[in-house]
Formats: C-alpha cells, sequence, structure tokens
C-alpha cells in the first residue's frame, strides 16, 4: 500500500525566513541577535523604541554601546561565562539610552548553536520594567524618608549637646538614604560621617564652600539667619537624585528648626551651670 503526504503546503526555507522575521519584528519586546563576540547581527523596532538606536546604528557594534557603568566586570563575567557554555541567562541589567538616559530591563539570553554544535549567534530578549522598579524604589525611599524625619523628631527631644545632635543625625542620614557621606556644620560645630568615619576636607574650601560634583550643599536657615550647612556626598548615576535632593531641602528645613532648638537649649544647660 501506498502512502501520498502532499508536502506542496510546507513552507519553504525562504518562506519560514520571512515568517520569522515578520514575527520577531512585530514582537512587543526588544529583541537583539548577536554573533559569537557580542556584536548586533539584527534587532527589532521594539529594541529601536526601547534604546533610541536604529537597527543601522547598531549593526556590527558590541553589546558595550548599551552599558551604564552600572554594574561591574564580576557581573558581565558571570553572564558571560553562563551563556558561552550553552546555558540561559536571565537577570536584570540597567542600560543606557542612545539620549544618555538610564533605563532597567528584564533580558534573556540564550545561545544558538549550529549543526555542529558550535555556539553562533546569542538571542537576547528585553522587557522594559524601568516604570515598575521606579515605583518600587519610590515607595522605598518613601519608607527611608519617614524613617528619618521620625529619627529628627526622636533626636531633638533628647537633652544632648549640639555635636552629638550634628553626629546622631548625620549618621541616620547616612546609613537610611544611602549616602556616601555626611557633613553637618553648625553654630562653628561639625559633624563628620564617612565610610572611615573621619572628617571630609574635600567638601569644603572655606566657610561655605559650594556644591561641586556628586556633592550637595542644604544651608539651614531659621528665621532669615543662617545656621550652618548640611553637606551630602551622593552616589555617582543615581537613579533618583532629584527625589533625593528635594528631600533633603525639606529636610534641612526642619533640620534647621530642631537645631535653633538645640542650640537654644544649650545655651540654657550653660546658663544653669553658673
Amino acid at each position: 500500500m501506498a502512502v501520498v503526504r502532499d508536502v506542496s503546503a510546507r513552507p519553504t526555507a525562504d518562506e519560514r525566513a520571512h515568517i520569522f522575521e515578520v514575527a520577531v519584528g512585530a514582537a512587543a519586546n526588544g529583541i537583539a541577535i548577536t554573533d559569537a563576540a557580542g556584536n548586533f547581527v539584527y534587532v527589532n523596532e521594539a529594541f529601536t523604541k526601547l534604546t533610541g538606536f536604529r537597527a543601522e546604528e547598531v549593526i556590527g557594534q558590541s553589546t558595550r554601546l548599551l552599558k551604564s557603568g552600572r554594574h561591574d566586570a564580576s557581573f558581565y563575567g558571570h553572564l558571560w561565562a553562563t551563556i558561552t557554555r550553552g546555558d540561559v541567562w536571565h537577570g536584570e541589567t540597567v542600560n543606557r539610552r542612545k539620549d544618555g538616559s538610564l533605563y532597567v530591563e528584564e533580558q534573556t539570553i540564550a545561545p544558538v548553536r549550529a549543526t555542529s554544535g558550535a555556539i553562533t549567534h546569542y538571542v537576547a530578549i528585553k522587557h522594559d520594567i524601568t516604570a515598575r522598579r521606579s515605583a518600587e524604589e519610590a515607595l522605598r525611599r518613601r519608607i527611608r524618608e519617614l524613617s528619618v524625619l521620625h529619627r529628627l523628631a526622636v533626636l531633638s527631644t533628647e537633652a544632648v549637646d549640639v555635636q552629638t545632635f550634628a553626629t546622631r543625625l548625620a549618621m541616620t542620614l547616612r546609613e537610611h538614604l544611602d549616602l556616601v557621606a555626611v557633613e553637618l556644620d553648625v553654630s562653628d560645630q561639625t559633624a563628620s560621617v564617612s565610610p572611615t568615619d573621619g572628617a571630609l576636607p574635600s567638601f569644603r574650601a572655606g566657610p561655605a564652600a559650594p556644591a561641586s560634583g556628586d556633592t550637595l550643599v542644604f544651608p539651614l536657615w531659621v528665621a532669615g539667619r543662617k545656621l550652618g550647612e548640611l553637606r551630602v556626598r551622593v552616589r555617582p548615576y543615581d537613579l533618583e537624585r532629584p527625589e533625593l535632593e528635594r528631600f533633603l531641602e525639606t529636610f534641612a528645613t526642619q533640620a534647621a528648626s530642631a537645631f535653633s532648638r538645640a542650640l537654644l537649649q544649650e545655651e540654657v544647660r550653660r546658663l544653669e551651670r553658673r
């Protein structure tokens, strides 16, 4: 008995390639294909929307084009070790768009093998999660800010000298807001908290040095009188820096009032000891 199969409906290799190109090109997620060395050979339209780079701008370029500087060598070392041994890598990366802005993507990278078994390409599927991560970070940031303000309120009720008050407050800021260093200068008394808990001479070249680089300065004003300054050093590439600056402005206003009361209490105690 003979079996006859109609193969006329089977797509040809060219048709399959066309179907693949249309499907990948229309995908909602960014898709990039690189050669074994990590150079782009294909990107879809969603990749362009995500990164701002058109296909002709990235084809032949290394994936390093998107690096943000937010990940160290060990991060990329682990990624490459995973995919070069033939495994799929899945994780989150912070990359840089063409316009210089940073974005967070959830990414899956899978190796593609030739019939010989050798890895010839890598396929990366990219999903933009910047908005989700920003919302999560905003909630965490608000909790940290409320903790700082609560600590300020508690410290302001304790009968301590201004120097001790400033030191404890500087430590609270650094620990809760993940700052590199904090310096509070109030009425010629300075409290510094850094990774080595030492002085920070680079913060100021004089009585009121302006902010420079990643250093921010906030004056402490009460009723038109400047009591001192809050100086903080933030981490480079901080995605939440504008929000941090707004909070520190609010904090400086409340801290100035607290220091004004602390100075008054210290003066009262000094007079009582006479």
